[in-house]
């Protein structure tokens, strides 16, 4: 059984990712990709028991990873694609105890908003950008855009570790597939590159579009607002320490003038006897 990339790996641009990873050997298959507002993006692949599982940031206590979840978009005609999410395929307990299952989903879709950033800074950011593309970790144009529905998207497996280069175990991958993003679907992926058609079919689909000027400047918006929160924030929290630590001194100041106080009343022991203060008549 074979299965055939859907795009050409030469005219890929790989980013933030191994320089040669679409050289590496196609050695398992994507068989069926399911999305879904809960899970993301499922993947369900065939046999990868060829790549050898290691242990997550190189720990003797994280789990075990085997492969990377890669995938990308055509930006102003060129696929650009990079490695975003680590996956595990055995199952039994981790080296911590924890019960392990295998990965399937990358847990974010990249149609909606993230939670998170609704949440904490009331800003409607795209989960690509949180979850997938981070503009702070090198992902290059790929953080430049927010995916659209129908927007073609490819994905393939890559042993190892290879986010942001990571690890790398052994030289071999899945084949590239390209499927429609859609909010809710499945695609299935035959060998030698046949394919079933989606469901459900995308109208109108918008396979090229880079961030338009509005999505930009909402973006850059939502940067500005972030970076004065986190600015502000950091500023508070300044103040409170310098106020805490003022009233922690005042504090020891007050109580050893207290102290200094209650000894002068007292008087003070001497070979020659206790001296006490004069009393004004």
């Amino acid at each position: 059984m074979t299965y055939q990339d859907m795009v050409d790996p030469r005219s890929v641009h790989i980013v933030n990712t191994f320089e040669d990873i679409l050289a590496w050997p196609i050695q398992a298959g994507i068989e069926r990709v399911e999305m879904n507002p809960r899970d993301g993006i499922n993947v369900f692949y065939g046999d990868t028991s060829m790549w050898p599982d290691h242990n997550l940031d190189n720990s003797p206590t994280a789990g075990l990873v085997r492969f990377t979840l890669c995938a990308g978009f055509q930006i102003g005609g060129f696929w650009i694609m990079s490695a975003f999410f680590e996956f595990w395929a055995h199952s039994g307990r981790n080296a911590d105890g924890s019960v392990a299952t295998p990965r399937h989903d990358s847990g974010a879709h990249p149609l909606l908003n993230d939670p998170v950033w609704k949440e904490r800074f009331d800003i409607d950011r795209s989960n690509w950008l949180t979850n997938w593309a981070d503009p702070t970790k090198g992902y290059g144009a790929l953080s430049t855009f927010t995916p659209q529905p129908g927007q073609l998207m490819a994905m393939f497996l890559a042993a190892g570790s290879a986010r942001m280069r990571k690890h790398r175990t052994v030289a071999g991958r899945s084949q590239i597939v390209t499927f429609p993003l859609v909010l809710n679907g499945e695609q299935s992926f035959a060998p030698d590159g046949e394919t079933t058609p989606p469901v459900p079919a995308p109208t109108d689909p918008d396979t090229g579009n880079t961030m338009t000027e509005i999505e930009l400047l909402n973006h850059i918006r939502d940067e500005i607002i972030l970076n004065v929160r986190r600015v502000q924030e950091e500023e508070a929290q300044k103040a409170t320490e310098r106020f805490n630590a003022i009233d922690e001194r005042m504090a020891r100041i007050e109580s050893a003038a207290t102290a200094a106080k209650e000894q002068l009343e007292r008087g003070f022991s001497t070979p020659f006897g206790t001296i006490r203060p004069v009393q004004k008549k």
